[in-house]
């Protein structure tokens, strides 16, 4: 067996046991690499128009967000807190309101019930379940944080790990390692510019809309929106349920009016923003984000859901390069002479 074939092979068996044994860990380096081509993207762009360095244009990108995420908890943290708290006030009242509802449905009573038996615990109980929630905030926050923390090492020096991980392959194929390398960046800062624009049209559309119909704690809203509306479909659906709760607790004719607003963003979104934007991008077939979306919660659940549609977009991205341009469509060599 060759040695391209074997150091294929080895990486192949490092990875899939690395898989098993310690997901979180590809997890959160795919997450920080991520990361650090939304830094490195931003920090060209700023270098291309300003003459700057592109190192110097990053570490200026990551400043800026750093200031301007303190500067959003000093000056925009009361505003959010304030409606926080309200939201999660009224988010008890939405839920009597769908107690409500669900009684007087045939066989509603017999679901309720079911739900207040399974929520029925002892306060031992409780507590325990207080204690891993408690823990599970906590390694998400350093999760979080050591994200963020090697997405900036990787942003300050993308060629020292570029090379490091191309000579992990056999000689004759680092060079197609580095074409396959470009090629997933590319999709991937792609459907990042695709998505960002799509999340920022969420948040604006959301947040001018429950402000126009009298919506209470708009702005909260429109944040949750705009977030979740990262990950596709799935995202979408969640965001709307606290919206519809609080509705709900408001009354009148409320719910119809977010139900109607939720879907008009989000039909807007879909149908005009996100095919300009992914034009330009990498586009991800429906089939395959929610098929990518399935195995990875099941795998990997919140964090497997959350990563799957852009490790997809990588994965086509290379897939397109290196096997179909690049092996299925090459000529044939000519034959011997």
């Amino acid at each position: 067996m060759s040695r391209s074939a074997v150091s294929a092979l080895v990486l192949a068996a490092c990875l899939g046991l690395l898989l098993v044994l310690a997901p979180q860990i590809p997890l959160a380096l795919f997450g920080a690499a991520m990361l650090a081509v939304v830094w490195r993207t931003a920090g060209a762009a700023i270098a291309r128009r300003t003459g700057l360095g592109e190192g110097m244009a990053t570490a200026g990108v990551m400043a800026l967000v750093g200031l301007a995420l303190a500067a959003g908890l000093v000056f925009g943290a009361a505003m959010l807190v304030e409606q926080w708290s309200d939201l999660m006030r009224l988010l008890p009242r939405g839920l009597e309101a769908v107690r409500e509802l669900l009684a007087g449905l045939p066989g509603g009573e017999a679901l309720l019930g079911a739900a207040e038996d399974f929520l029925r615990e002892g306060p031992e109980d409780a507590a325990g379940v207080l204690a891993r929630l408690g823990l599970g905030t906590a390694n998400a926050l350093l999760a979080v944080l050591l994200v963020l923390v090697a997405s900036v090492y990787l942003a300050a020096m993308p060629g020292l790990y570029q090379a490091g991980l191309v000579r992990l392959f056999a000689p004759p194929l680092r060079e197609e390692a580095r074409i396959a390398l470009g090629a997933g960046g590319r999709a991937l800062r792609g459907w990042l510019w695709a998505k960002g624009v799509s999340m920022l049209v969420i948040f604006l559309g959301v947040w001018a809309g429950l402000t126009l119909i009298g919506m209470p704690n708009a702005f909260a809203l429109a944040v949750i929106a705009g977030l979740f509306e990262f990950v596709p479909y799935v995202g979408a659906i969640a965001s709307a349920v606290p919206a519809l709760l609080v509705a709900l607790a408001a009354g009148g004719d409320m719910v119809l009016w977010v139900l109607a607003l939720y879907l008009a963003v989000q039909a807007i979104e879909a149908n005009v923003v996100e095919p300009l934007a992914q034009y330009a991008g990498a586009r991800v077939p429906p089939v395959l984000v929610l098929a990518s979306q399935t195995l990875m919660g099941l795998l990997f659940g919140l964090p497997g859901i959350i990563l799957a549609t852009p490790l997809v977009a990588t994965l086509l991205g290379i897939i397109r390069c290196s096997y179909v341009e690049r092996w299925l469509e090459a000529p044939e060599p000519p034959p011997p002479a």
